[in-house]
């Protein structure tokens, strides 16, 4: 039922997934008096962040998938 798992032997490992694999950006406060140009401006930067992981996650994921030999 397995076989498609099955190996010659040898056994493959996964390399560990980079360190922000999956995690989430957390929301900042909004604190009294912050003004909203910087609210703005750190809002911007964690929706930047958070692409740029999800992009990283996703380049990761193709390159297990091109070195496992997955197929479409």
């Amino acid at each position: 039922m397995l076989a498609g798992c099955a190996t010659s032997g040898d056994k493959r490992h996964l390399p560990p997934p980079p360190t922000a694999f999956g995690k989430p950006v957390p929301v900042r406060p909004i604190n009294p008096g912050d003004g909203a140009k910087a609210a703005l401006a750190a809002e911007r930067a964690d929706h930047v962040e958070a692409n740029r992981r999800l992009e990283n996650d996703g380049a990761f994921y193709a390159d297990i998938r091109k070195n496992f030999g997955a197929s479409e």
